[in-house]
């Protein structure tokens, strides 16, 4: 604030939420630390732009972005244990200014732990959910650290690829067992029963990536709406062999289904083997047909082919080999 000797709990408490309501987001989390009084005039319930990002471990964070102005407060390496930092950009990004000037503010808070801070900036916005939590540390302490943290208030779960054992990864997502997204960076569980008891779950989204390898009987348990394989290795005929259950009844929430090839595997996307046995219709060269289910990097398809489950739902197959990229979006 301006004037460093304004007295906010000189005002009634209905004026100091007026002062503090006005104050930006890095301010009103600083004022928020200050007394006991100062936390509850701090809550805010107005929606902001982006969701949380918050990240246990080695370094502690929480983020998020609003109206296109970045804010991080938490611990960083070069600091205490006891010291919470704000990075607060000075100006919102500009295609002429792509990366603004960071001006950190730093105050020690001794008896705070680093997850106590986090749990206190998040009560200050209670609409706001968690976009992700990740887990970066080997030195994470599951037994002391896992309880505090809001177990139903996770929406987006990251499992990275370091060479956690299973215990700690199963652990992790069965304790947020209502998350709506799953990124399994993680290397492949060692009991094949842990990934399908993930899958059934009624998520929005579940995301493989490269460490984890995905068979074909896994992806019919999936139960999700998105589908997301990256960096995979499966053939054409298990993909034709997914196209033929698809049509039969299997996987009746799925939505969209991203696959992204490893190098070298341009034989898997021959369409012809892909399709075979299967009636589809390609789309003319002319025809683009638009969706608005993800925001990905291109909301049409074009130059698909077109097929039809048993009940009648549309789905177009768009194989862009110079991506390495098949993509699968149905319509109702």
């Amino acid at each position: 604030m301006a004037n460093n000797n304004f007295r906010l709990l000189g005002l009634p408490n209905e004026a100091a939420k007026h002062v503090l309501k006005v104050m930006d987001d890095s301010e009103r989390i600083a004022t928020s630390f200050c007394s006991k009084r100062t936390k509850p005039l701090a809550v805010t319930r107005v929606k902001q732009g982006r969701n949380f990002v918050v990240s246990i471990g080695s370094i502690y964070n929480v983020h998020y972005i609003h109206n296109g102005v970045g804010e991080v407060w938490g611990h960083n390496t070069d600091i205490g244990e006891e010291y919470i930092k704000i990075h607060v950009p000075l100006n919102p990004f500009h295609a002429l200014i792509p990366i603004p000037p960071i001006v950190p503010i730093t105050w020690k808070q001794p008896g705070w732990s680093l997850l106590d801070r986090i749990n206190h900036i998040k009560s200050l916005f209670p609409r706001v959910i968690d976009y992700s939590t990740n887990f970066f540390s080997h030195a994470f302490d599951l037994n002391q650290h896992l309880p505090l943290l809001r177990a139903d208030s996770v929406n987006h779960l990251d499992i990275p690829s370091f060479p956690r054992d299973d215990v700690f990864n199963v652990r992790i997502l069965n304790y947020f067992f209502k998350t709506n997204r799953v990124q399994f960076r993680c290397t492949t569980f060692q009991n094949p029963e842990t990934f399908g008891k993930v899958a059934i779950r009624n998520m929005t989204e579940i995301g493989v990536y490269v460490n984890f390898r995905i068979d074909l009987d896994q992806i019919l348990l999936t139960n999700c709406r998105f589908l997301h394989l990256m960096d995979q290795t499966f053939s054409a005929r298990a993909f034709n062999k997914f196209l033929k259950l698809w049509r039969n009844g299997s996987n009746p929430n799925l939505k969209y289904f991203y696959y992204e090839f490893s190098d070298g595997q341009e034989q898997n996307q021959d369409i012809n083997v892909i399709l075979s046995g299967i009636n589809a219709r390609q789309l003319l060269g002319e025809e683009r047909v638009p969706f608005a289910v993800v925001p990905f990097y291109k909301q049409y398809l074009e130059n698909g082919f077109q097929i039809w489950d048993q009940n009648g739902r549309k789905g177009i197959l768009e194989c862009n080999e110079a991506r390495r990229v098949l993509r699968f979006v149905i319509f109702d």
